[in-house]
């Protein structure tokens, strides 16, 4: 999701590292990632038929030192395509938890999703006809 030539109808591309920074979750194990998260702030899908993910906003800054596994980061210099504010459905991006009344994007903590995503891989299951090493 960095600076695509063209984006889907509805959406536009957004430089992280200003309001928000981005991550981005491979997503099968974002889904399970979810399950850890009280209040995951805004989500977004993108359902992109290579490696379907869901991407977590995190405040601005906070990206810096993330390097997880089956996961990116997006911060300062890296851009992500946004959805339409009410947009809920594939082509493209969409949202699966929105911004909230004016469309504000809601962060979760950077530590918290940390802490979401290393249980989840530590509980060691491994994507359906995946290796370990395989993203």
């Amino acid at each position: 999701m960095t600076t695509p030539n063209t984006t889907a109808p509805g959406s536009r591309i957004a430089a992280a590292g200003g309001e928000w920074d981005a991550i981005r979750i491979n997503r099968f194990y974002a889904f399970r990632t979810l399950a850890h998260l009280g209040a995951p702030g805004s989500v977004v899908i993108d359902p992109g038929p290579a490696d379907p993910a869901l991407i977590f906003f995190v405040p601005p800054g906070t990206t810096t030192s993330w390097n997880i596994p089956r996961s990116t980061a997006f911060g300062e210099a890296t851009h992500v395509e946004i959805p339409a504010g009410d947009k809920d459905r594939p082509p493209g991006p969409y949202w699966l938890i929105k911004p909230v009344a004016g469309w504000q994007i809601q962060h979760i903590p950077v530590e918290q999703l940390r802490a979401a995503l290393q249980a989840v891989l530590a509980a060691g299951e491994e994507r359906p006809g995946r290796g370990h090493g395989d993203g």
